[in-house]
C-alpha cells in the first residue's frame, strides 16, 4: 500500500483552516464587591491573622466595608481571596482603602499573589483619613490560581488598635487572542525551547528548552527523537452480505461495511481504500467481482451497492475483505528531572481520549494520529494550552438577569418545569446513558443546586428535524406542559438563513413569554468540518452564520444564549482535535461534548459563584516570609 502522510488524508477528507481565535478583548470582571450583603468566610473570602469583617463605621460606595485590624503578636492581617487565573490574561485589581487620621504606623496594601503567598503585584498608600483608590495590573504567565490580597505591609509587632476599611474591591481579566501560529509557545509552561518538530515518517523531535514541572523550571538539555506507531489496521476477511441497488453515497445510502460504522451511519476516512474485495466465496484465493462492472463503492464512507447490469444479483450473497483504521491522541510530556516521554493513547475508532500524565510531569504536546497516518507533520501537532477561562461576575450576572423568574422560583424552592426543545441531540445523540446526556445532566445539577425546588424535566427532541419542521408541534410538546424555562438547541438549524432564524426563534420565544415562561437558546457543538463550513479545520473558530444570527437574535429579544460553540473553538487550544468529541464521527457528540453544553447552562444560575478551590485547612499556617 501507498504511504499516505496525515496531512494528505485530511486534506482529502477535510478542509483544513487555521485561524485567529480571541475570547476577549475588553476587560472581563471576575467578581466585584462591596460588601453590602453578609459575607460568609471559607465561601469565596477569607481572613487570617488579625480580625477582620463587615463593619457600618465606615463605607465608600454603600453602607458597609470590611474592618481589619492587625493583630499585637506579628501586626498581620489578611483579607482575601482564591480566584481561578488564566495563563496570558493581564489581571487589574483595585479597592478603596480608608485608614483613620489616628491610626499610625498602618501601610495597607492591595496585591495579586500566588498561593504560596509570594506578592506578584501591589499598591499601598499613607494616606489617612480619607478614602484611597489602590490600583495593581498583573499579567499572568503560568499560575492557574491567584490570590487577592488585602492587608498591613510591613507588619511589625505591637500593633493592637491599628485599624483599616476596605471596600468596593473589584478583579478584572482581559484575555489575549490566541495564534494558532505561536506553535509550543500557546503552552504556558513552556519557559524557552522546546520546540516539537516532525522528523520524517512518524518520528517527531523535541529540541532542548527549559519548562515549568509542578511550578519549578525544569531544563532538558538535549533533543529528543520518537518513533510513533501508526494506528492500528484491522483487517476483515470474508464479510457476508446481500447488496443493495441503492448507488452508495455518503453515511446512510447503499450497504454498510460493518466495521466502518460508528452508531448505525459509517465513518469517512476509517476505510483503505485499496484494500477493498468483494468476491464470491470465502478464502484469499476466490474469484473477484469487478469493481465498476459488478458492484460500486463510496470508499471514503464505507458503502457498497450492486450494478444492476453486473454478475451480483439482488439475492446474491457476496463476501467481502477490507481494512480499517483506528485513532490515536498520543502525549509529549517533560518528568521533574529533564527527561522527555512519550506516552500512548488508548486507540478509538470515533473519540480516542489522550492519555493521562504521569505524577511529576508536565505535558508539553498531543499528538493527534488520523486513520491511516503514516507521516507525521505540524498539522498533527497539539500543544497543550490554557484552560477554558470561565466567565466572570459580570457575564454571570447579565446572564442572570435575563431568567429571573426561573431564579426566583428556584430561590424560594417552588416547582419548576423545564422544557428541552431540539433535534437528537437533545434526544441525547451519542450519549452513553440518558444522565449523560445534557437535558437529563443539566436537570440533575439543577435539582443538586435547588435542593428544595421539585424540578420537572420534559425532553422534546425529535432526531433530524429543525426548528421549522419542529414549530407546528410547539404547542403540543412544548406549551402543554406550562414551562418555567425552555432550553432550545437545534444544531440542525446551522443551515437557515438570518430571515428564517429569527422567524422561528420568535414565534418560539413570545409562545413562551405569553404563558410567562423564559428561554434559553444554546449555540450548537461543532460538526464535521467539512460540513461547518468552507475553510473549517480542527484549529476553526466559529465561522457557521447561523451561529451568530442565534447571538444577534437573543441581543435583540434578550434572550439567553448559552453559548457552547465557543467551548468546542477552545478545545484545539487545551490539545484537543474537536472531531474527537463526536461519538458518530459526524454530528453528535460524546459525554465530554454533552458535558460542554451543561458547563455553559450553568451560568445562568451562578450569579454569587463559591470559588472552587483545593481542599485546605480553613486557617492557613503561618507563612515563612512576610507576604
Amino acid at each position: 500500500m501507498k504511504r499516505s502522510s496525515c496531512r494528505s488524508r485530511l486534506s482529502r477528507v477535510f478542509a483544513a483552516g487555521l485561524c485567529l481565535l480571541a475570547f476577549s478583548g475588553a476587560g472581563d470582571i471576575l467578581f466585584r464587591d462591596g460588601f453590602e450583603k453578609p459575607v460568609e468566610i471559607g465561601k469565596g473570602w477569607r481572613k487570617s491573622w488579625g480580625p477582620a469583617g463587615r463593619s457600618n463605621e465606615k463605607a465608600h460606595g454603600g453602607a458597609w466595608a470590611i474592618r481589619e485590624a492587625p493583630e499585637n503578636r506579628y501586626g498581620l492581617s489578611v483579607w482575601y481571596r482564591e480566584f481561578n487565573a488564566t495563563p496570558g490574561a493581564v489581571y487589574k485589581a483595585s479597592a478603596w482603602v480608608f485608614v483613620p487620621e489616628q491610626t499610625f504606623g498602618v501601610v495597607p496594601k492591595l496585591s495579586i499573589n500566588s498561593l504560596n503567598w509570594s506578592t506578584l503585584a501591589g499598591a499601598s498608600t499613607r494616606e489617612r483619613g480619607k478614602w484611597v483608590k489602590l490600583e495593581v495590573k498583573y499579567r499572568n504567565s503560568v499560575n492557574t490560581r491567584l490570590r487577592l490580597q488585602l492587608y498591613q505591609a510591613g507588619q511589625r509587632p505591637g500593633m493592637e488598635g491599628a485599624v483599616m476599611y476596605w471596600d468596593d474591591v473589584s478583579v478584572e481579566r482581559e484575555l489575549k487572542p490566541v495564534d494558532p501560529k505561536a506553535g509550543i509557545r500557546i503552552n504556558p509552561l513552556v519557559m524557552k525551547g522546546m520546540e516539537v518538530v516532525p522528523a520524517g515518517g512518524m518520528k517527531i523531535t523535541v529540541k532542548p528548552g527549559v519548562m515549568l514541572v509542578d511550578g519549578t523550571p525544569v531544563t532538558v538539555p538535549d533533543a529528543t527523537t520518537f518513533e510513533l506507531q501508526s494506528p492500528r489496521r484491522i483487517e476483515v476477511h470474508d464479510e457476508a452480505a446481500v447488496l443493495t441497488d441503492e448507488a452508495p453515497r455518503g453515511y446512510g445510502r447503499g450497504t454498510a461495511l460493518e466495521l466502518c460504522r460508528s452508531r448505525g451511519t459509517t465513518i469517512a476516512g476509517v476505510l483503505d481504500p485499496a484494500s477493498l474485495r468483494i468476491k464470491v466465496g470465502k478464502g484469499p484465493d476466490a474469484e473477484l467481482y469487478l469493481e465498476g462492472k459488478d458492484w460500486r463503492a463510496d470508499k471514503v464512507w464505507g458503502r457498497v451497492g450492486r450494478l444492476p447490469d453486473g454478475r451480483i444479483g439482488p439475492k446474491t450473497r457476496v463476501y467481502m475483505d477490507y481494512a480499517v483504521s483506528l485513532m490515536r491522541i498520543d502525549t509529549l510530556a517533560v518528568r521533574s528531572d529533564g527527561t522527555v516521554v512519550l506516552r500512548r493513547g488508548n486507540e478509538h475508532k470515533m473519540v480516542p481520549k489522550p492519555p493521562r500524565p504521569d505524577l511529576y510531569s508536565a505535558p508539553l504536546c498531543n499528538v493527534y494520529l488520523p486513520y491511516h497516518c503514516r507521516e507525521l507533520t505540524r498539522d498533527n501537532i497539539y500543544p497543550i494550552g490554557p484552560p477554558f477561562p470561565e466567565p466572570g461576575q459580570g457575564e454571570l450576572e447579565a446572564k442572570a438577569a435575563l431568567i429571573p423568574k426561573t431564579r426566583a422560583k428556584l430561590a424560594a424552592g417552588k416547582d419548576l418545569t423545564v422544557v428541552f426543545w431540539g433535534d437528537s441531540v437533545t434526544c441525547g445523540g451519542n450519549a452513553s446513558s440518558p444522565d449523560k446526556a445534557f437535558p437529563l445532566a443539566f436537570t440533575d445539577w439543577l435539582r443538586c443546586r435547588f435542593p428544595e425546588s421539585h424540578i420537572r424535566y420534559v425532553n422534546a427532541g425529535t432526531g433530524g428535524w429543525n426548528s421549522k419542521s419542529k414549530l407546528p408541534l410547539f404547542d403540543k410538546e412544548v406549551l402543554s406542559h406550562r414551562p418555567d424555562l425552555v432550553v432550545i438547541e437545534f444544531v440542525n438549524d446551522m443551515g437557515f438563513d438570518r430571515e428564517m432564524i429569527f422567524r422561528n426563534y420568535d414565534e418560539a420565544v413570545s409562545k413562551v413569554r405569553a404563558l410567562g415562561g423564559e428561554v434559553i437558546i444554546l449555540t450548537p457543538h461543532f460538526t464535521r468540518p467539512d460540513w461547518m463550513g468552507a475553510g473549517a479545520g480542527m484549529r476553526t473558530p466559529e465561522i457557521r452564520k447561523a451561529v451568530g444570527y442565534l447571538k444577534e437574535f437573543g441581543r435583540e429579544h434578550r434572550v439567553g444564549i448559552a453559548d457552547a460553540s465557543r467551548r468546542w473553538a477552545h478545545l484545539w487550544i487545551e490539545g484537543i482535535p474537536y472531531l474527537t468529541l463526536l461519538d458518530n464521527a459526524i454530528n453528535h457528540p460524546d459525554d465530554r461534548g454533552h458535558a460542554l453544553f451543561v458547563d455553559e447552562l450553568k451560568l445562568f444560575f451562578l450569579a454569587d459563584p463559591e470559588e472552587v478551590r483545593p481542599e485546605r485547612s480553613a486557617e492557613p499556617a503561618m507563612p515563612a516570609a512576610k507576604p
